[in-house]
């Protein structure tokens, strides 16, 4: 895992905070900025970017289909969870991962965008790996 990080820099795990929630506020602060400089929906990496998920029809059954390991694990984070929206097994890039059909998660809603980011469930230990001199450095500064 040390191989992983700069030089000088441990990797320490087990940490309190998760990568996913520093990118869904990295994001969320990015399209807030663009919205004040009038640059919404441009390519600037915005979630809501039409080229990056195409229009979705809403109230469709396939709208609901999501990758997980089981089916209490989906529901529980449906913005990191994947959409398979044929409804099969093997659209789960995610090893041992079953699509699940009528989860509360819904693709017309956005639901799944951080997985295009991460491929990682949420609950996945490596989101809470960090690169720091100490482990209370990581912990404290979670990067």
């Amino acid at each position: 895992k040390d191989g992983m990080c700069p030089d000088g820099l441990s990797c320490f795990g087990g940490l309190d905070c998760n990568i996913q929630d520093l990118i869904r506020a990295d994001l969320e602060a990015e399209q807030e900025a663009a919205k004040e400089n009038g640059e919404a929906n441009e390519d600037n990496g915005d979630i809501d970017n039409e080229e990056d998920n195409p229009t979705i029809e809403e109230d469709i059954e396939s709208n609901h289909f999501y990758c997980g390991l089981d089916w209490n694990v989906v529901a529980s984070d449906c913005s990191s969870a994947q959409h398979c929206p044929s409804g099969t097994d093997d659209e789960c890039e995610l090893k041992g991962a079953i699509c699940f059909g009528g989860t509360e998660c819904d693709a017309a809603k956005g639901h799944g965008e951080l997985f295009q980011y991460l491929g990682l469930p949420y609950e996945d230990a490596r989101n809470r790996l960090f690169c720091a001199s100490t482990w209370m450095e990581a912990d404290s500064n979670c990067s």
